[in-house]
């Protein structure tokens, strides 16, 4: 579906929020799996899990794309739970909220398949 952004251009809603999701993703995937061994690595992704939260806040509104829209419908739950997992330092919770099959990562990139980047 096609949306406005603040320019007044004609978008693609669900290419433009791949895009915005693309780099926060790109960082966050390391330091999740480098934080099962350093928990360490698990704060410095706090930054990026915000940059997705502010996305996914955006819902899924005149996105047509299935996957996407069943990612975010669950995404504020899982990403709360990814956020808190990782300020705890916590590897194994952290994993499971990144590898949730009803809100994680894997989801959110059959959301964005096709998009530049996905």
């Amino acid at each position: 579906m096609r949306g406005v952004d603040r320019l007044g251009r004609v978008t693609d809603i669900r290419a433009s929020r791949c895009e915005e999701l693309r780099q926060a993703i790109t960082e966050l995937t390391p330091l999740v799996i480098e934080g099962q061994a350093d928990a360490t690595k698990l704060t410095r992704a706090l930054p990026s899990i915000a940059r997705v939260r502010a996305v996914a806040a955006l819902g899924a509104d005149g996105v047509d794309d299935e996957a996407y829209r069943v990612w975010a419908a669950g995404a504020e739950r899982n990403l709360e739970a990814l956020q808190d997992a990782a300020t705890r330092g916590d590897g194994r919770a952290t994993w499971a909220a990144f590898t949730d099959r009803e809100a994680g990562v894997a989801l959110l990139a059959q959301g964005c398949a096709g998009a530049p980047g996905w």
